[in-house]
């Protein structure tokens, strides 16, 4: 349910919507404690129901975990056997020099074994116990068959569920949408988020822990809650491609000259 009483979002007041995407980053040390707001979940969820879906199929689903036993059941489930995966908890602690502490219950209950979001690098102890640390996590899932069952309605074509052609998987690009409208408003609400992935060889057995239909995908997983120190990618060495060398106009390869400052429209100082 969406809470009522005063707004808990916008907390970054005076801030422009160009801003807040210039000024948005991923979240890669949580804070254990204090816990999201149910109020302010179930805010941002509502937030991210309003992204784009095709044919108005609205076939993305949320699960949140905030109890602690939840939230381990998730990292066991999530974690491949020791020694089966690069990034198991014994392989990463026995050579990382960042030997942070994992919060009580990480290790027993399985660290995490997803691999980071893009861009993280593939040894790293530090990510897994910042991440774990999380208070809240939202596993972000979509529905398959409910975008063919839509688009065999007589509005939509009729062609059978087993007879369309799906060059792009719009479930997965909706689901995407909505996760990036949860981030955009966790940054508005002056909360820490990240997204990342769950290995492909676990996707069962999170789904098994926690009663997900086994035609729902896990797209990814959203850690929420306040980020504890700033850590920065690896990968943010590598330069950023701005608006201009990623614009091509009227056909491929066609290049207009960039402005020099951003569009009165669009205010808000740029960022690397």
């Amino acid at each position: 349910m969406v809470s009522s009483g005063p707004p808990i979002l916008g907390r970054l007041t005076r801030v422009t919507y160009a801003a807040l995407v210039r000024t948005r980053r991923m979240t890669r040390r949580f804070a254990p404690l204090p816990q999201v707001p149910t109020a302010v979940v179930a805010d941002l969820l509502d937030l991210a129901s309003r992204a784009p879906s095709a044919g108005n199929t609205q076939a993305t689903d949320y699960v949140v975990l905030q109890d602690r036993e939840d939230r381990d059941r998730f990292w066991a489930a999530a974690t491949p056997a020791p020694g089966t995966h690069r990034h198991s908890p014994e392989v990463i602690r026995a050579t990382s020099p960042e030997a942070v502490p994992l919060p009580p219950g990480a290790l027993a209950g399985g660290a995490s074994g997803e691999h980071p979001h893009v861009g993280e690098p593939s040894s790293g102890v530090g990510w897994r116990a910042g991440v774990c640390a999380a208070p809240t996590l939202i596993l972000c899932l979509a529905d398959e068959p409910a975008y063919r069952r839509r688009y065999a309605e007589p509005d939509k074509g009729g062609i059978p569920p087993g007879a369309q052609d799906w060059p792009i998987p719009y479930w997965l690009t909706d689901t995407a949408m909505g996760a990036m409208v949860l981030l955009l408003g966790a940054h508005d609400a002056g909360l820490g988020a990240l997204f990342f992935g769950i290995p492909g060889p676990r996707h069962d057995a999170v789904r098994e822990a926690f009663g997900i239909p086994p035609h729902r995908a896990l797209v990814g997983v959203i850690a929420l809650g306040h980020q504890a120190r700033r850590v920065r990618s690896p990968s943010l060495r590598r330069r950023r491609r701005r608006g201009p060398e990623v614009t091509h106009w009227g056909r491929f390869g066609v290049v207009t000259p960039p402005p020099s400052s951003p569009s009165e429209t669009m205010p808000g100082k740029p960022t690397s």
